[in-house]
């Protein structure tokens, strides 16, 4: 008896996700009446792969344990890592604005009183970190003496976009930059790491110029 009730348990919450799916991606079902040329949108992509990762966790499964604890933990879906995109390296011109584009997926939308992101400097990779740009709620810029007012926050966390943009660039700023983002209940820490080349007008990259000068 205890076996089919959770077994529809499963089900039922493995149907929710499915309901969730097609809420999510209801102008794709929109689609299939008419002729269109729009994309399946990034909400409904994601929430696509948030599925599938899920899926098989509700699955009614042939046996399992009674006692209290793997029960509680055959009903809570696995954790999975944050993915964060970003450039390995960015060779921009010396002068010119740059922007260090850091995306993300996650299974659950930002909460901003949760959300947290931290964007950091480094000269070399042995070198310390030196944090610039903050989310606390909101963005909070550190205003480092390097920066100054050349930091410019260009994402949108709503859209699992936290990109920045580096103004006016100079030799001085090429380095490391690191792209820190926490978004519970996610329990993982997603990590970016962006190597920034300064070029001056008129140097063209060379096949080495994807390597770091300090190394």
């Amino acid at each position: 008896m205890l076996y089919v009730s959770l077994k529809y348990i499963r089900a039922f919450y493995f149907y929710f996700y499915l309901f969730i799916y097609f809420l999510a991606s209801h102008h794709s079902f929109l689609v299939a009446l008419g002729p269109s040329n729009h994309p399946p949108s990034p909400i409904s992509q994601l929430t696509s792969q948030c599925l599938k990762m899920h899926k098989d966790a509700w699955l009614p499964r042939s046996a399992f344990s009674l006692t209290g604890l793997s029960l509680f933990f055959s009903l809570v879906p696995p954790g999975q890592n944050m993915e964060v995109t970003v450039p390995t390296t960015l060779n921009v011109l010396n002068g010119s604005d740059a922007r260090l584009a850091c995306t993300f997926n996650s299974c659950y939308t930002v909460n901003h009183k949760q959300f947290s992101l931290n964007w950091t400097y480094q000269e070399c990779s042995n070198c310390s970190e030196e944090m610039f740009l903050q989310f606390r709620m909101k963005i909070i810029n550190l205003k480092l003496e390097r920066f100054r007012d050349r930091v410019e926050f260009s994402g949108n966390p709503s859209k699992y976009d936290v990109s920045v943009t580096l103004k006016n660039v100079q030799l001085e700023d090429e380095g490391l930059y690191n792209c820190y983002i926490m978004n519970p209940p996610d329990r993982h820490r997603g990590h970016g790491k962006i190597y920034l080349q300064v070029l001056m007008e008129g140097e063209r990259q060379s096949p080495l110029s994807g390597i770091p000068r300090w190394l």
